[in-house]
């Protein structure tokens, strides 16, 4: 088997391209270079990044408090956990997938690094990815191995699902070390994965996921730190500063670098005494830091990138009627997620019964941290968005809008969608939704294949925008 055999094809994932996949199509023996970027898991306003980023904090709490102890042997032991990573297929190996996880000797390394610097002394290290600033020998890649690591067991959770979502065979096997909250220890355990010739494989979110960590110690350094002593020479008109034909001061960057240096000890006491640049800098990175575009995943794969339009296109092309509604399931999901990407992500389905056939409710995380999902979640309760699709010849009822009432419940929100073909009494099904929200029943946005074609033309004006005014309208027409 050819170790480049992306994931999907291996497990005969038909009429799936890597933007309709919720997961990091990986190769399964070799690794793509994308890493995990733990301020994208930050950013996601959802039950899994939660945890995930309790469990980020929690592994890293503790290695600061082995460092203040001064505890090198149980600091040294429980970085040397953060040594295998094969099973991500991440990172810029040549060759078979063998990561760049953190063996004995690094972990020795990386531990007198810690214990020596003065951003651990002075408590400017407030999270993991800060390492990446101020730690010599961290990088993105040790960076990302390291939270690929640590968050084993939430990451081995999410392959399950997503496994069950697309229908792929788990195998009982070695999963390898989790991080222990309760005992603050690594534990082996055993559980089911997905296996390939090359190996079992945990799988990753692509919305998680970037060309490098939001962390980088040069773009630090230049746009922030070295911003703050341009101002300050300038201020004081110190030597390094020069006057501009137009007689503004200038001190350019060249000279502060030849002045103050450029390695990481450098920046660490560079940043004591000017702590609100370190906080400006962790602020934007959380307010901007954005998944992979689809465009750059089809470059990394080097395959063709497949516009929105054209998955729009299968889900028009599909006939209506009960015969072509297991189709027009399938078509709509693999729009929906390409679609929504920015906003929604870690589908499942659940299997009901009803009238004899088996109807299958999707239903998505809503991780947005802006835009019109992020407004919903926080005004009207929506950690998820529950999805149902109708494909009828006739106009969907009060008995579709029930089913989806029904569907509703505290925890998982009170907001869904309905995807028909085409509504001819649009006042009608309005008023139904109307009074489902005025009762505190739920809220329900009903979309034809008309809006549809309104939402992609929206989302074609930029993959990162997900704002969605569209669906804002919709809404709006619901509550007012």
């Amino acid at each position: 088997m050819n170790p480049k055999t992306r994931f999907s094809k291996f497990f005969k994932l038909a009429g799936y391209d890597q933007s309709s996949l919720d997961f990091l199509d990986i190769r399964i023996g070799v690794d793509i270079p994308v890493f995990l970027d733990p301020t994208l898991i930050k950013r996601m306003n959802s039950e899994w990044a939660s945890e995930c980023t309790s469990i980020l904090q929690h592994f890293f709490d503790f290695l600061m408090q082995c460092v203040k102890d001064k505890n090198s042997s149980l600091g040294i032991r429980i970085l040397s956990g953060l040594n295998e990573r094969d099973e991500f297929h991440l990172g810029y190996s040549i060759g078979l997938s063998k990561g760049s996880g953190v063996s004995v000797g690094f972990a020795t390394e990386i531990w007198e690094s810690l214990s020596k610097s003065k951003a651990a002394e002075t408590g400017i290290l407030e999270d993991l990815e800060d390492t990446a600033l101020f730690i010599h020998g961290i990088s993105t890649d040790r960076i990302s191995d390291a939270v690929c690591n640590i968050l084993r067991a939430p990451l081995i959770k999410y392959t399950q699902d997503v496994c069950m979502f697309y229908g792929i065979p788990l195998e009982k096997v070695d999963a390898g070390q989790v991080w222990d909250l309760e005992n603050n220890c690594w534990k082996n355990i055993i559980t089911e994965l997905p296996k390939t010739p090359y190996g079992k494989v945990i799988l990753i979110p692509k919305s998680a996921v970037h060309k490098k960590i939001s962390y980088q110690s040069d773009q630090y350094y230049r746009h922030y730190i070295l911003t703050e002593l341009q101002h300050e020479h300038i201020l004081k008109r110190s030597p390094l500063t020069r006057v501009l034909k137009d007689g503004a001061l200038r001190v350019d960057k060249t000279r502060l670098i030849e002045e103050y240096g450029f390695t990481k000890d450098s920046i660490t006491h560079q940043t004591l005494g000017r702590e609100q640049a370190l906080d400006k800098y962790r602020n934007d990175r959380k307010t901007k830091a954005l998944p992979i575009s689809a465009e750059d995943l089809s470059n990394i794969h080097n395959e063709k990138f497949k516009d929105i339009q054209e998955k729009l296109n299968d889900v028009l092309a599909t006939n209506t009627g009960n015969a072509h509604a297991k189709q027009y399931e399938d078509v709509i999901e693999k729009l929906l997620t390409p679609l929504f990407f920015d906003s929604l992500n870690y589908p499942t389905k659940q299997a009901r019964i009803n009238n004899g056939r088996k109807i299958i409710d999707l239903r998505y995380t809503n991780y947005a941290a802006h835009g019109f999902f992020q407004w919903v979640a926080e005004k009207f309760g929506a950690p998820y968005v529950t999805i149902e699709c109708k494909n009828y010849t006739k106009d969907i009822e009060n008995p579709e809008v029930d089913q989806m009432i029904g569907r509703f419940n505290r925890r998982t929100g009170l907001f869904g969608i309905i995807f028909c073909r085409e509504i001819k009494n649009k006042k009608l099904i309005l008023e139904r939704c109307k009074d489902a929200a005025k009762s505190d029943q739920g809220y329900i946005i009903v979309l034809t294949d008309d809006d549809l074609k309104e939402i992609v033309k929206e989302k074609r004006v930029s993959t990162h925008y997900n704002g969605y005014d569209y669906l804002k309208r919709k809404f709006d027409e619901i509550i007012n």
